[in-house]
Parts: C-alpha cells; structure tokens; sequence
C-alpha cells in the first residue's frame, strides 16, 4: 500500500475570524514508518531466500549438529555458535548465515579476550577462501555463496577451526 491517510484538525482562535487547518498523518505504510536497514545489511527474508541458500543452511546444520552449536534462526538467517560459553556471557554469536546473501563472522570475542592471533589467522583463512582479504576485523563478511561454492574446502579451511578455536576460549568442564 502505497499511500498516506490524512487527517485534518480545524481550530478557531477564540471568537474571531482567524483559524489554522493542522494536517497530521494518520496512517504511514511499514515502507516509510520502518527505518532503512543500515547498508550491507540483510533485506532478504529467510523464506524468499534462494534454493541454495537453503542448500547452505542444511550442510551448516549438519556441521552444527555433529559440533554440537547451537543454532539460532531470524526472520533473515541463522546464528551458529558454541555451547561453550560461560553462563551471561557476552558476544556468544558465532557464524551469521544471512539470506540476503552475506556470512558474516564474530571475531570481536576473540579480540576482546586478548586473542589477537586468532583474529590474524581467521582473517587469513577468509582471504585465502574468498579470494579477497577482509577490511573488517571485528565481524569480516562475505557472500555466503563463497562457503557454498567448495563445502568441504570451507569446511576445513574455515568452520572447524573457528569452531575449535572458539573451543579454546570456554574449554568444557
């Protein structure tokens, strides 16, 4: 629906000619009254997302499952991340995998823990993988169509050893 439903309010000033005619919006459409998404962002909900996006999310599903993440799903993703974090803990997020056509990558949890070497060496595994070295070093992102493209490569060259590094932080206990 593309329109506006106005209102308009009519006030007299006391007993004199003199009167104001104060529109005001009485129905905005979700297109307008919703702010944009920041750019890069994901638009694309889970549902309308392409067959191989759905494709992508039941080989993550089956690596979570054998890793034992936990999987979080969003109107426009999912979320895996680790069992192993301390209980309150912040930053649990791990891999994002997101319709609109991004994998976007929580390195933030390892800095904030001191673990600048970590960061390096998954920063260099995603420009290894991509082909192109990521600029963002706190959440890197790139087009999920990248994971897809060789499963097994990512799969060993990315996923298991974010995961297990992920193990490092919070061992089991």
């Amino acid at each position: 629906m593309k329109f506006f439903a106005v209102e308009v309010d009519y006030f007299r000033a006391g007993d004199g000619p003199a009167a104001v005619l104060v529109p005001r919006t009485a129905f905005v459409p979700s297109w307008v009254a919703e702010p944009s998404p920041p750019p890069g962002s994901s638009t694309v909900a889970l549902a309308s997302a392409p067959p191989e996006f759905h494709r992508l999310l039941s080989l993550m599903d089956a690596f979570g499952a054998e890793r034992g993440l936990i999987a979080k799903t969003s109107k426009k993703g999912r979320n895996y991340q680790p069992r192993q974090a301390p209980e309150g803990a912040e930053h649990t997020s791990g891999i994002g995998i997101y319709a609109g056509g991004r994998a976007e990558f929580n390195l933030l949890i390892f800095r904030e823990l001191g673990r600048d070497d970590l960061v390096d060496d998954m920063l260099r595994r995603i420009g290894e993988l991509t082909g192109v070295t990521p600029t963002a070093t706190q959440w890197p992102g790139f087009p999920w169509g990248l994971l897809a493209r060789d499963w097994d490569r990512s799969r060993a060259t990315l996923l298991e050893p974010y995961f297990d590094a992920r193990a490092q932080l919070y061992p089991a206990g």
